[in-house]
C-alpha cells in the first residue's frame, strides 16, 4: 500500500512541477537536469526530436494488454500508468544507459560529500542531504525519491554499507550508492522479458533476479571496503 501511495505522490509532484515551471515535465527534465549533467536520458526515446531507433533500446515485456501483435514493448515506457499518460510521468518512464545512471549516481555522491564541488543539481547540498536522510514515514525504509536497504535479505546485498540508499526498477534495474565509500552500484537488466510471470519450470535459484541483484552488489561492496 505504501509503495502505491509513494507512486501516487510522485505522479502528483510531476503535475505540480509542470504547473510551477510552466513547461512539460519532459522538457523541464531535459533543460534543467539532463543538459547540465550531460545525460542522454529521455522519457520517450523514439518520439523525440533526437529520436533513438527502437531497436537500439532493450526490449522488455510481451504484455498482452498492450502487445496484441505478440511483439515485446521496445522503446516505449513499460509502466502502465506512465504509458496511459503518454509516456511522461513523475514516477516512471526514463530511458538511459548505464553511463547515464552512473553519472547521475556520481552527482548524488558529490552532493553528499562536503569536500566535493557543489553538485550540478538544481538543489542545494542541504536539500540533497535532507532527501536521503529523512524518512517519509516512521519505521519505513523509504526516503524522498530513494529507498534504503532493509535487512535481512536486502537486494542491496548482505555487505551493503549502513549509509547506502538507492532504488529498484520493476523491469530489473537498480542503483545503490554509499557516500561513505564514494561508491555506486548500477545494474540494468530486462528481467520482465518476455514476461513478468514466473516461468515454468522456475529457474534455479542462482539464475533469478533476487540472486543476481545482491550478488552483483556484494561483489562491488567487497571491492570497495576499506583495507
Amino acid at each position: 500500500v505504501y509503495a502505491l501511495l509513494n507512486a501516487a505522490c510522485w505522479l502528483a509532484l510531476g503535475w505540480v512541477l509542470q504547473t510551477v515551471l510552466e513547461q512539460p515535465l519532459d522538457l523541464a527534465f531535459a533543460e534543467r537536469v539532463a543538459a547540465p549533467l550531460g545525460l542522454q536520458a529521455h522519457f520517450r526515446p523514439v518520439a523525440t526530436a533526437a529520436a533513438v531507433p527502437s531497436h537500439a533500446v532493450v526490449s522488455s515485456e510481451i504484455w498482452p494488454r498492450r502487445c496484441q501483435a505478440g511483439q515485446p514493448l521496445q522503446g516505449v515506457v513499460h509502466d502502465d500508468n506512465a504509458a496511459a499518460l503518454g509516456g511522461v510521468a513523475g514516477h516512471a518512464g526514463l530511458f538511459g544507459s548505464v553511463q547515464d545512471v552512473l553519472r547521475w549516481a556520481v552527482t548524488w555522491l558529490d552532493a553528499c560529500n562536503p569536500l566535493r564541488p557543489t553538485p550540478a543539481l538544481p538543489l542545494s547540498r542541504a536539500v540533497c542531504q535532507r532527501l536521503i536522510t529523512t524518512a517519509l514515514a516512521p519505521a519505513a525504509t523509504w526516503r524522498c525519491g530513494w529507498d534504503t536497504p532493509s535487512q535481512p535479505g536486502s537486494l542491496a546485498g548482505a555487505l551493503v554499507p549502513a549509509d547506502a540508499f538507492g532504488h529498484l526498477g520493476f523491469t530489473g534495474t537498480s542503483v545503490w550508492l554509499s557516500p561513505a565509500r564514494q561508491t555506486a552500484v548500477v545494474l540494468l537488466t530486462n528481467r520482465v522479458h518476455p514476461t513478468r510471470e514466473a516461468v515454468e519450470p522456475p529457474p534455479p535459484a542462482h539464475a533469478s533476479i533476487r540472486w543476481l541483484r545482491p550478488a552483483v552488489a556484494d561483489a562491488v561492496w567487497a571491492a570497495s571496503a576499506p583495507d
